[in-house]
């Protein structure tokens, strides 16, 4: 733990053990114990109520009632041998002598009765009779102590008199009457001790109550009351004392006598709960502090949460177990709040250095004139500004981040993005056609995925030594020719990646077709002169008849022109339309899917019926249901390329037979016209920028719609043998021309 912490976390549990023992927090303190007070469980069957409630008042009259009652009562009580009589009824008024002896006598006689004693605002005492004081077996306090927020939680046990409650159990336990025996005359004041804490009972769980009336009339179960401990209170509304409890009964009030109930079972039980003293309650709230500091500093950031929820539900636990087995409360307000405070604390810390972190690393890239945002970096204590600019500059990441996987994937070489420890971030979707039936290629090591799909070109058996190459090159960035398990020849490339600083980072590495990569480069420079030449001529033709037509030398309405601008238009965008479809169909992957040719074919038709009807031909389609794999979109325009140069090519008045036959494991879509022919080197036409009879500018049957770049057959074939499959020509028997391509079948699918 870092010396600012370790003051933090000192600071936070000096505050707490403060507040706990001076019991700062008051009635929030009191609340909080409430909640985490164990349920008692059900009251004991050793305590009894004799209520004076509203049945007995209906039925013996209002209140006061004659002492004689009492004495019935008590006569009623005698025979059953109670351990002891507690009478919640203060007698300090004198009625006749008469009755006033009757009841004393009865009391003398029984030798188990407590009367009670209240304390007075002057700290005097209210005491019964002494005649009454003197008959009875011991004198007990009745007093509650009641917290500041109007709740009774405890009573104060000790004291001369001691408590109703501890006399009772004396006399049922050991038959010493405890203190105040007899003692009607020289009662002193008496100097409160500790509360006890009294765990109440909920509604449903209290004491067995039995109506005054009842007993009286000798209408009660005699066993319920034999050996008990009797309790005679008021509980009818209105009369006695009532009290709020953190417990409380339906009515909302707890009758005096239940909370005397309460506190005897206390003294029975011995669960007598006690507030911790100042020390330990400073103690225990100083104590989960600490222990809350050291574990937040340990864990990361994003866990802080835990450490808080955690330590509050195990301080809670503590504190519930404390209190229902060692009969101890500590306050624990203090506690949890600076745990709060805490998690508040070093959440805040967190962000400050992460934000702290942001500024400094967009400061960099400002300075390195990578920043994506011109904007000034805000100050480091304007927290708005910094997670402002931290959701700019993490959208800016996650575009880049998708840009470069998507340059990435039009890559046709297989392409692997490796960090310093060798793991694969990046890899393009030829990359992981190769590799991903292996296992999931993203987080592998590098070199042993190259093993499970290449070795050494040097070396025989399957995949040598490729794993220990594959180490060698991304720490010595080269080059090295390999074998695929086709026995394909590629050359494995490892160039280093670094920071703008010279740290290294990892390396790019990409597998070459070594037959492929002199072709595309030889073709891309012919296919950019040859389109740079086809174009020029069009572009040519449009600025001269613009031209003509501002010095007024053009003879032509305005649609005329329009229309001539608009066709050479057409036609330049044609040419740059075949070089882009025959670039995609030779370098990027193929989404191939099993394909149904006859539909395609129809589907290609369909789309050029109103351009073979212009050209005054027709076509027609028939064929085979048979299936293929592949990509539906270059299929579908290697088939309108076939098609289209037929309409182009075929006198007015003459049909296009198109079909598709499956012989064996084979496919083939051809298309045949009736024009002049392909000459006598047909499979030239296949050629990039080739063009046979049909396309010799002022050969018969050439028209402008016969103009081309030489691109579409190069496509065909292109797209053909990428499938795995080729492109035939031939000058058809009685004149014309028929064009072919075929590509491996496969059967039907399920669903198909």
């Amino acid at each position: 733990m870092a010396a600012r912490d370790a003051w933090l976390a000192v600071a936070l549990a000096a505050v707490a053990a403060a507040l706990g023992a001076l019991q700062g927090l008051g009635n929030a303190d009191l609340a909080l114990s409430d909640l985490l007070r164990p349920q008692a469980p059900q009251a004991s069957h050793d305590i009894v109520i004799v209520a004076i409630d509203e049945p007995s008042l209906e039925r013996m009259g209002r209140w006061p009632w004659p002492r004689l009652r009492h004495a019935e009562l008590l006569e009623q009580l005698m025979p059953l041998a109670p351990r002891a009589i507690g009478f919640d009824v203060l007698l300090t008024e004198a009625s006749s002598p008469q009755e006033d002896a009757v009841l004393a006598d009865v009391m003398r006689r029984s030798a188990r009765v407590v009367l009670p004693v209240s304390s007075q605002p002057d700290g005097s005492l209210l005491a019964p009779l002494a005649l009454y004081a003197n008959a009875a077996r011991a004198l007990g306090r009745v007093d509650v102590v009641v917290d500041d927020d109007g709740l009774v939680r405890s009573v104060p046990f000790g004291g001369k008199p001691d408590h109703l409650a501890v006399a009772m159990a004396a006399i049922g336990g050991s038959g010493n009457p405890g203190s105040g025996a007899g003692n009607g005359t020289g009662l002193k004041p008496w100097q409160q001790s500790e509360p006890t804490l009294l765990d109440f009972h909920e509604p449903g769980q209290g004491f067995l109550q039995l109506s005054y009336a009842d007993v009286v009339a000798g209408r009660f179960d005699a066993a319920r009351l034999r050996n008990a401990y009797v309790l005679v209170g008021m509980t009818a509304t209105g009369l006695g004392d009532q009290h709020a409890t953190p417990a409380l009964p339906s009515r909302g009030l707890r009758p005096g006598v239940d909370v005397l109930a309460t506190a005897l079972e206390a003294q029975l039980t011995g669960h007598a709960v006690r507030r911790a003293p100042a020390f330990w309650n400073a103690v225990a709230n100083a104590l989960v502090v600490l222990l809350a500091c050291a574990l937040l500093v340990r864990l990361p950031a994003d866990r802080a949460w835990v450490v808080l929820i955690g330590t509050l539900v195990v301080f809670g636990g503590l504190v519930a177990l404390l209190r229902s087995a060692a009969h101890v409360q500590v306050l624990p307000l203090a506690g949890a709040l600076m745990l709060v405070v805490a998690y508040l604390a070093w959440s805040t810390r967190w962000l400050r250095k992460t934000l702290d972190y942001v500024f400094t690393e967009i400061g960099r890239l400002r300075a390195d004139g990578a920043a994506s945002d011109a904007r000034d970096v805000p100050e480091i204590g304007d927290l708005a500004g910094g997670l402002a600019l931290l959701q700019r500059q993490s959208d800016a990441m996650r575009n880049a981040k998708t840009v470069l996987e998507q340059t990435l994937d039009r890559l046709p070489d297989c392409t692997f993005v490796v960090d310093a420890e060798r793991k694969v971030l990046l890899l393009n979707a030829a990359a992981r056609a190769m590799f991903a039936q292996v296992y999931e290629p993203v987080g592998a090591d590098v070199a042993q995925l190259w093993s499970q799909r290449l070795r050494r070109a040097d070396a025989s058996g399957d995949h040598p030594d490729i794993r220990g190459l594959g180490e060698l090159l991304v720490a010595t960035p080269a080059t090295q020719e390999v074998q695929d398990a086709a026995g394909s020849r590629l050359l494995l490339r490892c160039l280093p990646r670094a920071t703008p600083q010279g740290q290294p980072i990892g390396w790019i590495a990409t597998l070459v077709d070594v037959r492929a990569s002199p072709s595309r480069v030889g073709l891309g420079e012919e296919a950019l002169g040859h389109l740079s030449h086809d174009m020029r001529a069009p572009q040519a033709s449009i600025l001269s008849l613009l031209e003509l037509h501002r010095a007024g030398a053009l003879q032509a309405t305005q649609a005329e022109l329009l229309d001539r601008i608009g066709r050479l238009a057409e036609t330049t965008l044609g040419y740059a339309d075949d070089f882009i479809h025959l670039a995609r169909a030779e370098s990027t992957a193929y989404d191939n899917s099993p394909q149904l040719l006859l539909d395609v074919a129809v589907e290609v038709a369909d789309e050029l019926w109103a351009r073979a009807r212009a050209a005054g031909v027709s076509i027609t389609v028939d064929g085979d249901e048979a299936w293929c794999r592949g990509d539906r979109t270059l299929l579908h325009r290697a088939m309108q390329n076939l098609i289209d140069n037929a309409i182009k090519f075929a006198p007015q008045g003459t049909q296009i037979e198109c079909a598709v036959r499956q012989a064996g494991d084979r496919v083939e879509f051809s298309v045949r016209d009736h024009g002049p022919g392909l000459g006598a080197n047909p499979a030239r036409l296949f050629e990039p920028f080739a063009q046979g009879a049909q396309g010799t500018k002022g050969s018969p049957g050439t028209s402008a719609r016969t103009s081309g770049a030489g691109l579409g057959l190069a496509l065909v074939r292109t797209v053909a043998q990428r499938h795995g499959g080729g492109a035939e020509a031939a000058n058809a028997t009685g004149g014309g021309a028929r064009v072919a391509i075929w590509l491996p079948a496969v059967a039907a699918p399920a669903d198909g």
